[in-house]
């Protein structure tokens, strides 16, 4: 999981968000309408779709979980067991759990623990006695209290994998402040955020986005941040306290003092809304242009994307490659107002819980008639998934490239008992428009070309590219 503390790197998770700010209406279609046989689902226009998907996710989740927990284990044993989708195996859980906490345990002591212990120790903790025994048992094991918190986060990162999502986990403080704040900006998208466009994650140690505000002002990767704005930032310990004061609203000016091979150096950056930040195109061939979206996380992309697009004339013979590598999703609105453009009142995805229920959303009359060619790789995610299921399903666009990341579904993040935060999966799964699920498996590519980073040659775009002037041919 790539997070960016300076641009968020998550898919577009589950999110609370106050349903009184929407106005929600639905309408239905008969199922022989639809292109998944036998169903009946309930299609909403586009534009609302966090909103509506919580709703339908609040109302079918189990009880809250609530009540005092003596450690984070059984925090998240109960959390998982009542909110995971597909909900989870207790069993499968326990032993997961109980597995790395042995393997950590063993590789700090050097020791041996049975596999009879094992199974004992996982059918206590499944049970009523929970993990309270066994970590007891574990802790005379090893005498160092300080290990104690590395064996719990062992056992919690078994267990949210056993949850069934491989990037299930804890997270990092600045992770976790992170997510929070993508949680607020999302309840209140006319807050938009201004950016500098920095990975944070060795702060004060930084490094610049290519062609982000911070990259044009001058900063390099390996800059070494010691002043904000004319103050020391010897303060500033974390990630999460970095991002406090380098954001802030788009347009407005950060002075930076960096340490550079000895040199002391200086930089006014301006910050770039992620709409502006988010969204590069240029003309890379006559009557083919090339759209880069490096996230959905921000309010505006789609509007950003559609103003290149009718800003350059497009016709039957003009070809748009949609660069969606590496893009982790972000906010359902702005994906499916990317495939509004091209689609022409058509189901964007279908949202199926875990009760059966099935919501869709559809695009809105009117579409460009323009070819498009997608480029996506492993870290093609969630938002930017929904949009190429949306386009290839309806014959509207050629894959080239990796198969995607497979992370259509809905997540959250939880603060356990102990002081940790973890996120996991839980309902809905997002379906494509002909009701094909590609949850973990990802989007296989129409044209499968690898996104090797040691090549000087971009081998997709390439190849992507030759498609580009065989489809302009055709129309020709």
């Amino acid at each position: 999981m790539n997070l960016n503390a300076n641009g968020v790197r998550f898919g577009a998770t589950a999110l609370c968000l106050p349903l009184s700010l929407f106005i929600l209406t639905a309408e239905k279609v008969p199922a022989t309408e639809l292109p998944i046989a036998n169903d009946r689902v309930e299609v909403f226009r586009m534009g609302n779709e966090q909103a509506i998907i919580n709703r339908f996710a609040q109302e079918r989740t189990d009880k809250p979980v609530s009540g005092q927990f003596s450690n984070s284990l059984d925090h998240a044993f109960a959390l998982l067991t009542a909110k995971a989708y597909p909900k989870p195996d207790v069993t499968r859980l326990s032993r997961a759990a109980i597995t790395s906490l042995c393997e950590e345990v063993e590789r700090l002591t050097g020791g041996k623990i049975s596999a009879n212990q094992r199974d004992a120790w996982a059918l206590a903790a499944s049970g009523t006695q929970g993990f309270d025994s066994v970590l007891k048992d574990l802790a005379a094991l090893d005498p160092k209290p300080a290990d104690q918190q590395r064996v719990i986060e062992a056992g919690l990162n078994g267990m949210l994998k056993a949850s069934g999502w491989d990037y299930a986990c804890v997270l990092s403080q600045a992770q976790a402040d992170e997510m929070k704040k993508m949680s607020q900006a999302r309840e209140t998208p006319a807050a938009e955020r201004g950016v500098l466009g920095l990975k944070l994650d060795g702060w004060p140690v930084v490094e610049a986005i290519p062609n982000a505000p911070a990259a044009k002002a001058g900063v390099r990767n390996g800059d070494v941040v010691v002043g904000v704005n004319g103050e020391d930032i010897a303060r500033v310990k974390t990630a999460a306290d970095a991002v406090k004061i380098l954001q802030g609203p788009p347009g407005g000016i950060v002075k930076l003092t960096v340490k550079r091979e000895g040199k002391t150096l200086g930089f006014e950056v301006t910050r770039a809304s992620i709409a502006t930040s988010a969204v590069e195109a240029r003309e890379v061939e006559p009557g083919v242009l090339l759209i880069k979206i490096s996230t959905f996380e921000g309010s505006g992309i789609a509007a950003t994307v559609n103003r290149f697009i009718h800003t350059r004339p497009t016709n039957q013979e003009s070809v748009v490659i949609l660069d969606l590598r590496d893009n982790p999703g972000g906010r359902p609105e702005e994906a499916n107002g990317v495939a509004d453009i091209f689609l022409d009142s058509k189901l964007l995805e279908i949202c199926q819980f875990r009760d059966g229920t099935r919501i869709a959303f559809k695009s809105n009359p009117g579409a460009v008639g323009t070819r498009v060619i997608l480029l996506t790789n492993k870290g093609t995610a969630s938002g930017a998934e929904m949009l190429a299921m949306a386009l290839h399903d309806y014959s509207r666009a050629i894959i080239v490239g990796e198969k995607t990341c497979g992370a259509l579904f809905g997540k959250d993040i939880e603060e356990l008992s102990g002081g940790q935060t973890i996120v996991f999966r839980m309902e809905p799964t997002v379906l494509s428009p002909s009701g094909h699920d590609y949850s973990l498996t990802g989007i296989p590519p129409d044209v499968k070309v690898s996104d090797s980073q040691s090549k000087e040659k971009d081998e997709i775009l390439v190849r992507a590219l030759a498609l580009a002037r065989g489809e302009r041919s055709k129309q020709q």
